[in-house]
């Protein structure tokens, strides 16, 4: 049985009308929008997950949009009037410490939902690599194909790997997405996109659907797909980096960051050296009034990074400098964003001879790296609309 990494949050399951979701909302004097005060189920207050929202939306065919027109109250009632019978699956998120749940999806009753011991019962008799982590209502664990072959990219060795993504509350279904470990220094990638990524058919039962996932771990095998994630990283290394997908990736970086609570100087060493192998654009090009360049320019205009470099510096960051699963899931995101479509630059650095940066975070040259910078150069230059979605907003879909 394999250790786990983190301690696991506590799920209920429980079953209500729509007319049991209660929600307030609230009128901004200034701009006019609405937005969501509070929320009850049954009379008892909660806080959401952007999930449940994804997943009320799907399930009744309506998006957030609706509310600045219609208070919640009014759009619920609306719904129950026209589906007078119709029940919902509510998952809460219980934590120790914890105010009060948080509710994280609503589904359909009848749809098989995949608990938590069971779940990490399953997965941890494979002894996944790594163990089994959790963020976001979405349980992942990693584990090696079989007759998959070491393969070298750029002079640096990679082992293939899998990772199976189990939604815990009920929305959305399993996937399997295609990953590799860069064995110079344990770098952990995982391609989320639908490009690099499968799910799951687990049919209409609980035991048919566990059963699945153990014949996917068992005999996954994607020759196809692990050639295709071997062509873009080679591509990656012959393609030069844009301003723009710079920026992506600092934005998630300097979110990353943000989210674990860092320490001043341990910011300044992860983003001085994100601007030492890309290069300051304020320096190279005179962006300086960054609203006035759009993303398109952006896009044009190269890095001193490859994409294959900015690819190791945000797995180096989400692997070995951010401890939260929702975290490294986000900079994960943009890594998978990046390999599942064209690059900007596409093969703009394949007749030159470069040796490929280091992005190793813990150097002696590093850690004496300049102390003035808090936030990188390329963070903002892209509005995060452009940025990827989160894994945990995707699976939904």
């Amino acid at each position: 049985m394999t250790t786990m990494t983190q301690v696991l949050p506590g799920v209920e399951y429980k079953t209500f009308g729509i007319r049991d979701l209660t929600a307030i909302s609230h009128t901004d004097e200034k701009t006019g929008k609405k937005t969501i005060e509070s929320v009850a189920v049954d009379g008892r207050p909660v806080d959401t997950h952007q999930r449940f929202w994804n997943s009320l939306f799907a399930r009744y065919g309506f998006s957030k949009n609706v509310f600045n027109y219609f208070a919640p109250a009014e759009v619920f009632d609306r719904i129950a009037s026209v589906r007078e019978d119709d029940t919902l699956r509510f998952c809460f998120l219980t934590e120790n410490g914890m105010h009060r749940p948080k509710l994280m999806a609503v589904s359909n009753p009848d749809k098989p939902v995949f608990v938590m011991d069971k779940i990490t019962e399953l997965l941890g008799g494979y002894d996944p690599d790594g163990g089994i982590k959790y963020a976001d209502g979405i349980i992942r664990a990693s584990f090696s194909p079989r007759g998959e072959a070491p393969f070298e990219i750029g002079g640096d060795s990679f082992n293939a790997r899998f990772d199976t993504l189990i939604p815990i509350d009920g929305y959305g279904s399993p996937e399997v997405a295609l990953g590799c470990l860069r064995l110079v220094c344990t770098n952990g990638m995982t391609a989320f996109g639908k490009v690099f990524s499968n799910k799951i058919p687990v049919g209409s039962d609980l035991t048919g659907g566990l059963s699945r996932i153990s014949q996917t771990i068992e005999g996954y095998g994607n020759d196809e797909g692990f050639d295709a994630l071997r062509r873009r990283l080679t591509s990656a290394t012959e393609s030069y980096a844009s301003v723009a997908e710079c920026s992506m990736m600092a934005n998630a970086v300097m979110r990353a960051v943000g989210a674990e609570g860092m320490e001043r100087p341990a910011i300044r060493q992860i983003v001085d050296n994100f601007d030492r192998i890309a290069g300051n654009p304020t320096m190279m090009y005179g962006l300086i009034n960054t609203t006035a360049v759009g993303r398109k320019r952006l896009a044009t205009l190269p890095s001193r990074a490859s994409v294959y470099d900015l690819i190791n510096f945000g797995t180096e960051v989400a692997t070995h400098h951010v401890g939260g699963e929702g975290t490294n899931r986000g900079i994960q995101s943009i890594v998978g964003g990046l390999l599942g479509g064209e690059f900007d630059l596409e093969g703009s650095a394949r007749d030159k001879e470069r040796d490929h940066i280091d992005v190793f975070l813990d150097s002696e040259r590093n850690l004496n790296a300049s102390k003035h910078a808090v936030t990188s150069a390329y963070a903002g230059l892209l509005g995060e609309e452009e940025d990827a979605p989160e894994v945990g907003e995707r699976m939904g879909n």
